[in-house]
Formats: C-alpha cells, sequence, structure tokens
C-alpha cells in the first residue's frame, strides 16, 4: 500500500475510499502548517500538496518540505488556473509532478502517483492533466510501456544509454511516450535530441504512422507558413500547384520540429492556434481543416531567455514544453562515447 500525505483545504474522502481500491492509503491534513507538522513527524511514499490552501500557499508547502533531511517526492495538485506559473514554480521550488483537477479516473491518479513515487528523484517534471494521467495509467496497466530500463531496449531503439543521464532519459521516454502531450526536447547541437523524439514516437500508440521532420532553422522565414501548413495553387508566385504541409503528412502520426527557437514571430501564433484546435487553414485556402498530431519540439536555443526579449512567445513555449526532457552534454557522457566507439 502507497502512503501519501494529501494537503488540502477540501479533502476528497469520496476520492481516498476510490484510491484506497488501487492501492493508496490518503491521510488528510487541511492547511499547510498541519501537513508540515505531519511530514515532519513520520515518512511517507509521497505528498500531495495543493496550490491554495488557507494559510499558506502550496508551493511555500513544497520549498518548505524540499529543506527536509528526507523529502519523499512531490506532486502539485491545482485547477486550470495559473498553469504555467504553477508548472515554473513547482519545478523550480523541488516538486515531481503537476496534476490537474477535475480528476476523472481514480485509477489513473493513483498511477501518476507511482509514476511519481518511481521516479527517484531524477525523472525531469511530469505534468499531468486528466487525459494524460489516463495515459499514464493505461501505459502502466492496461498496456504496458514499449520500453524499459533493459540495455536490450535501449539498443533496439538506436540510444547508447550506459551513462547514468542517458538511463534516466530512457526512463523519461517511457513514461512520456505513451501519452498524447507535446514534447520539448532541450540540449546542445549533437547530443541526440533526434534519436530521442524517433524513440518516443517508436514507443508511441501512433508508431504505425509518420514520424514527420522539419528543420526549422532550414525554412526561409517568407515560407515558413507553406511547409507548415501547405498552399493552394496559386496562393502565391510559384504555387504552380497544390502542396500538403507538415502537418497534414504528419496526420495521425507526428511532426518533430527541430530548431523550434528558429520559427519565425509571425508565425508562432499559427503554430499556438493548431494546438489549441487541431485546424490549419492552407495559404490560399477558404476552410480549415483538422488533423490529429503529436507534436515533438527540439531546441540548442535558452528558449526561456527568448521569451524574456520578446522573440519567443511564453504561451506557445507553455504549450509545447507539457512535457520536457533536457539531453545532457556529450561531455559529462563519457561512458556512452566509449560505449559507442566499442560498437
Amino acid at each position: 500500500m502507497v502512503e501519501v500525505l494529501w494537503i488540502d483545504d477540501e479533502p476528497d474522502h469520496a476520492l481516498s475510499l476510490l484510491l484506497q481500491e488501487c492501492g493508496c492509503q490518503i491521510e488528510w491534513t487541511t492547511t499547510g502548517a498541519a501537513g508540515l507538522e505531519r511530514a515532519a513527524a513520520r515518512r511517507y511514499d509521497a505528498i500531495v500538496v495543493d496550490v491554495r490552501l488557507g494559510d499558506m500557499s502550496g508551493l511555500t508547502v513544497v520549498r518548505r518540505l524540499t529543506t527536509f533531511e528526507s523529502c519523499p517526492p512531490l506532486l502539485v495538485v491545482t485547477g486550470c488556473y495559473c498553469e504555467d506559473e504553477v508548472l515554473q514554480d513547482a519545478c523550480r521550488f523541488g516538486a515531481r509532478g503537476v496534476a490537474y483537477k477535475p480528476f476523472l479516473d481514480e485509477q489513473a491518479l493513483a498511477a501518476a502517483l507511482r509514476v511519481v513515487i518511481d521516479g527517484h528523484g531524477h525523472s525531469p517534471l511530469l505534468r499531468v492533466r486528466p487525459d494524460d494521467v489516463r495515459d499514464v495509467h493505461h501505459a502502466r496497466h492496461g498496456r504496458p510501456a514499449v520500453l524499459s530500463a533493459r540495455s536490450g531496449d535501449r539498443a533496439s531503439l538506436g540510444i547508447v544509454a550506459v551513462s547514468r543521464a542517458m538511463r534516466e532519459v530512457v526512463e523519461w521516454i517511457a513514461h512520456a511516450a505513451p501519452t498524447e502531450s507535446t514534447i520539448l526536447l532541450t540540449g546542445e547541437t549533437g547530443v541526440g535530441k533526434e534519436l530521442v523524439a524517433e524513440a518516443v514516437h517508436r514507443s508511441s500508440r501512433r508508431r504505425d504512422h509518420p514520424l514527420v521532420t522539419l528543420n526549422c532553422a532550414s525554412i526561409p522565414d517568407a515560407l515558413f507558413e507553406s511547409e507548415l501548413f501547405g498552399h493552394r495553387k496559386g496562393a502565391f508566385t510559384g504555387a504552380v500547384s497544390d502542396q500538403p504541409g507538415v502537418v497534414e503528412r504528419a496526420h495521425r502520426g507526428a511532426l518533430f520540429l527541430d530548431e523550434i527557437g528558429d520559427v519565425p514571430l509571425a508565425v508562432q501564433g499559427h503554430l499556438l492556434r493548431f494546438l489549441e484546435t487541431g485546424e490549419v487553414r492552407r495559404l490560399g485556402d477558404a476552410k480549415n481543416a483538422r488533423f490529429d498530431v503529436r507534436i515533438i519540439a527540439a531546441t540548442n536555443r535558452p528558449v526561456s531567455e527568448d521569451v524574456a526579449r520578446g522573440l519567443f512567445r511564453q504561451d506557445l513555449y507553455f504549450r509545447l514544453a507539457v512535457l520536457h526532457c533536457h539531453i545532457p552534454p556529450l561531455r559529462e557522457r563519457r561512458d556512452d562515447l566509449e560505449a559507442k566507439t566499442q560498437r
């Protein structure tokens, strides 16, 4: 039985009973002060903290909990308000995951708690919306994740993962691949971001459909919208026939946008609209078309700095970074380099 301390000023005892059937024993406290006192007195497998508490901010509770000598994995719970700020602050203060109310499936929530607990403190932040939680549940129960930490699985994906850092990336892939969430991969040039994107796709439920790649840095600004969404004959000089964009070609599969930081600011709004609605409009067309595409983006740029400088839309950044993985630089993975040269 997983023992969980849940700090929330509106305890849901019916949820407790449902989670207990899923193997989670919930102990409630209704104030941040009481939760800190309880956490100091005994050991829990995980602690869930609601962002809004009566006596203090839930993020303050998280920050104080991380100063404890033995702090268990932390999951922050929030409604749909201020989600971007919650994601940033929760990560900075030490939470391992963010879950969003309402909880549509208690078995899925229990599975998400286990993902947080099983992360051993090294996984990137898990951001869980109601539908994403269900995906995690299916991956860990009804449909086991394709990947595991076994070396054979890593080899079959073309990823050399001898170093601890890359083993953690492989574990992250196992958790991220079964979901439908957008992904942002960051890291220096040459660290293997495209390999990780391919591994995610091959381990997902979309693996029988195409993974289309677009190098955003190689597209002239004037042609970017056409490359993404396509165009109709005569839409502009040189448009001699109808052409689908990469979004349309990736229908039912995934689109890997490499060097996402190079997308022109004028086009970022159109990309954001697609992420929000699933609809695009070819240049020169009079109506929208809907496509089912998972977006995996990558960059070697400090996108957060570009956001601060007004070069990259903040709302697009957070839409892309629902799940985020930083690929460590090669200089920190000497074991991987040695293993690769011995192949």
